[in-house]
């Protein structure tokens, strides 16, 4: 009785110690899904899920199933619907959307909801098949990945599936422990869940029923033990009539919509590529791979395959199959689709589900090879106690997991910054852009249509921010209909900007013009974003990865956008405040010949560069100094004197990735970016003795990095002006 107790007391310890380890696990990818949660939606893979809100908000206003994008005029037809995959992941928006009203916070929700559920049933499936401790690590796993951290509020295709199929692994692994059909009622849920999102459901439903049809009725009961045929059919069953509905509801939308050869052309492209040799495909990729999963959690997980295998034959437990089937639904959608996944850093998702049950099973196989081996030992009393091999196992499978997390959770501001890109760091965010069009449109009705030049591409998150107004995208700045229009300074010929601020009356907000253009021309007004860096709270409910920004009247920025294009320009009256200001301050003291006020203007912007990096490239183009800001939006500002006979000449901003981090596995980018874009004004208007600049937002990749600056004319191979290594 005494010895019985005592491994009761153990258990029920380690009952508790596993249920604060996964409560932590569960609680942390919560709050990294909640940071941010309320942020403009940047250009990038997030985009999409602006996408997804604006198909959400099309059903509701259309009353429709089926999905449509962009926002509508008129009532769409069923033709033109999309239904390359089942639709769920648009019902989830719309109902969102439905329940807590138009927010980007609203569109965010399911996907917080979604990863925190699936740690939490990551812990109870762990704990199903190999105990307590175990299945604390499972979500531990799951939540220390890269790609788990970065994707936490992203509402993807792989999220509800990865839900889904969790759920329904649970259920089968209770249902078979215990025979009530209440879990077998949860495996069916998730899997007509994990179906009505993406058809990789099917893959995984296919290989588990095809598995459990096999173990109950074709191998012999004395392999792996005699099984409920009655109770076991049923569910088999109801899983094969669960895909038959869920397949029907899906294919019929399709046939319904005349849409199937749009999905079978579009699989057909997804899958381009796919007869290549995998050797070659994996090592294009292996950059792509090592960033979502770190070295380190891929060679886990091909550890942990033969144990599964070698634990299935030697305990004829048919449970430790369970996360094979995961494995192998994964592969097959990273393998066969391969233009998908070129594209789509995200693309395999579903090995985070598999990765996490992996190392439910490593740290099981510790822990009952330590049961072997401790009473062989001199060891203390506990570490020769059932409790005392549990731990020991979480402890070694713990400690590489402590490595990956890091690893994970110094991506977290890189996948935030970049929108889900990652690698791609030399894209911009348009959340600027965003938050300059809402503060324009924010005086007309949404009735109100909205024109684009051709120097704006048509982004996903900027459709979602107009709405639910119409957009005409490429339009030429004669036109006069839609009344709305808005050009990028930066990218529209010096003509047609003249010929912008002639026609209408033009509101600058730094690069980006926006114009009523039946409001009758008048003198172009200057804006510019009243910028701070945010505050604890600011930086958990918006990310903390952009300035809190305001737009604000500018009259330095309205003088020199005036003065750069011939119309009738007042000096401001206020003194300069930002560094922007006192360059404009100094420029209007150029303009005037006025050489003391020059002098003193050029002194004050050069004592607050913090990074005292100078250069004259040429006696027309002379580097003074570059502002190295570090917190919200981290950019790199040079600030450049043009001279006599300027001639545009880009300016360069490298980064280059030296090397890992101590102790990390994430893998060195080979890529190194140009980040540095086109100035806020055209260099052809840039006037003989005033300073302009080039503000780079720049993103810190995995590892060390290197940022040096250079300019498009230096000669060939000059080395570049060393700026920071991060």
């Amino acid at each position: 009785m005494r010895a019985l107790r005592s491994l009761w007391r153990a258990a029920s310890l380690e009952e508790r110690i596993a249920a604060v380890v996964a409560a932590v696990a569960t609680l942390a990818i919560f709050v990294v899904g909640v940071w941010g949660i309320a942020g403009v939606f940047p250009d990038g893979h997030f985009a999409s899920q602006a996408n997804v809100g604006v198909i959400g908000l099309n059903m509701w206003r259309y009353g429709t199933f089926y999905a449509h994008w962009p926002f509508l005029e008129q009532a769409p037809t069923i033709k033109d619907a999309y239904m390359h995959h089942p639709l769920g992941l648009f019902w989830d928006a719309a109902l969102a959307l439905k329940i807590f009203g138009v927010h980007n916070w609203a569109l965010r929700l399911p996907a917080v909801a979604i990863v925190t559920l699936t740690a939490f049933f990551m812990y109870r499936t762990g704990r199903a098949i190999w105990g307590p401790l175990p299945g604390a690590l499972a979500a531990v796993a799951f939540v220390s990945l890269p790609i788990t951290l970065g994707y936490a509020n992203y509402l993807d295709l792989e999220q509800p599936l990865m839900l889904g199929i969790i759920v329904s692994t649970w259920g089968y692994a209770r249902f078979r422990q215990t025979g009530r059909d209440a879990y077998a009622l949860a495996s069916i849920a998730g899997f007509a869940f994990a179906t009505l999102h993406d058809w990789e459901a099917f893959v995984w439903g296919g290989s588990l029923l095809t598995f459990v049809f096999f173990r109950a009725y074709i191998i012999p009961p004395r392999w792996l033990g005699a099984v409920d045929a009655l109770k076991t059919g049923r569910w088999w069953g109801a899983m094969v009539g669960t895909a038959v509905v869920t397949l029907a509801i899906t294919v019929g939308m399709m046939l319904h919509a005349d849409r199937v050869s749009d999905v079978l052309g579009s699989y057909g492209a997804r899958s381009t590529g796919h007869d290549l040799p995998l050797a070659q495909v994996l090592q294009a990729r292996h950059v792509r791979i090592e960033m979502m999963f770190s070295a380190l959690a891929i060679a886990l997980g091909k550890l942990a395959v033969p144990i599964m295998v070698a634990r299935f034959f030697a305990r004829r437990a048919e449970l430790e199959l369970l996360p094979l089937f995961i494995l192998f639904m994964s592969i097959v959608q990273y393998v066969h689709f391969k233009q998908g996944a070129d594209i789509h850093i995200f693309w395999p998702h579903p090995f985070a589900l598999y990765f996490g049950l992996a190392a439910g099973a490593l740290a099981a196989t510790v822990r009952e090879g330590w049961r072997w081996i401790a009473p062989r030992l001199s060891l203390p009393r506990f570490l020769r106690s059932p409790l005392g091999a549990a731990v020991v196992g979480a402890g070694v499978v713990g400690l590489p997991l402590v490595l990956v997390a890091r690893d994970g959770a110094s991506l977290l501001r890189l996948s935030r910054e970049s929108g889900g890109r990652f690698m791609e760091v030399n894209l911009p965010s348009e959340i600027d852009q965003s938050l300059a069009l809402r503060w324009f449109l924010a005086g007309y009705p949404s009735t109100e249509r909205i024109a684009f030049h051709g120097s704006i591409a048509k982004h996903w998150n900027t459709s979602w921010e107009i709405g639910p107004r119409q957009a005409a995208w490429s339009q030429p700045v004669a036109a006069s209909s839609p009344r709305l229009y808005a050009l990028d300074a930066r990218l529209t010929p010096e003509a047609e900007l003249r010929e912008a601020v002639k026609r209408y009356h033009v509101r600058a907000v730094g690069w980006l013009w926006v114009m009523d253009r039946s409001a009758p021309p008048a003198p172009l007004d200057g804006f510019s974003f009243d910028e701070r860096d945010p505050g604890l709270w600011a930086s958990f409910r918006y990310g903390g990865t952009e300035p809190v920004r305001q737009v604000v009247p500018d009259p330095w920025v309205t003088w020199e956008w005036r003065t750069l294009l011939g119309q009738p320009a007042v000096a401001p009256t206020t003194a300069p405040v930002t560094l922007d200001q006192i360059r404009i301050a100094h420029n209007l003291a150029a303009s005037r010949d006025d050489a003391a006020g020059t002098a003193v203007y050029r002194r004050a912007l050069v004592s607050r560069l913090n990074l005292p990096v100078t250069a004259k490239w040429t006696p027309a183009l002379e580097l003074l100094g570059v502002d190295h800001h570090r917190r919200g939006a981290r950019s790199f500002t040079p600030y450049l004197l043009a001279g006599d006979g300027a001639k545009c000449a880009k300016i360069s901003i490298k980064a280059h990735v030296i090397g890992r981090r101590f102790l990390s596995t994430l893998p060195v980018d080979p890529i190194d970016h140009d980040i540095a874009p086109l100035p806020p004004i055209r260099c052809e208007l840039w006037q003989p003795g005033h300073i302009y600049s080039a503000p780079t937002v720049y993103r810190h990749r995995a590892g060390r990095e290197e940022f040096s600056l250079g300019w498009a004319g230096a000669p060939k191979g000059s080395p570049g002006l060393p700026l920071a290594t991060l």
